[in-house]
C-alpha cells in the first residue's frame, strides 16, 4: 500500500483511500518511520507504538483486508 524508496520518495496506492482511517494512518506512519529506521527492528516497533499505540491491530486489519479483497499485498508493509 505504501513504499519509502532509498531516494527518499514516498508512494501510496490510491486504494488506501478505501480503508478505514486508522489503517491509512498505520501505512503512512509505517513508511514515514523508514526515513529514520530502515528496518522493522525493535526501534521501529517502539516508534510505531509511540505514534499509534497498538499498531499491530491496524497491521492485522490491513493484512485481512488485502487477503479478502481485490487489493494486492505489498511485502513492504508486512
Amino acid at each position: 500500500m505504501g513504499v519509502c524508496s532509498t531516494k527518499g520518495f514516498l508512494n501510496f496506492n490510491s486504494d488506501l483511500l478505501d480503508f478505514e482511517k486508522d489503517v491509512g494512518d498505520y501505512v503512512i506512519v509505517h513508511e514515514l518511520l523508514h526515513f529514520f529506521v530502515p528496518n522493522h527492528g525493535k526501534l521501529w516497533k517502539s516508534l510505531m507504538r509511540a505514534h499509534l499505540g497498538d499498531y499491530e491491530k491496524m497491521a492485522e486489519k490491513l493484512k485481512i483486508a488485502q487477503t479478502s479483497s481485490q487489493f494486492p499485498a505489498n511485502e513492504e508493509n508486512a
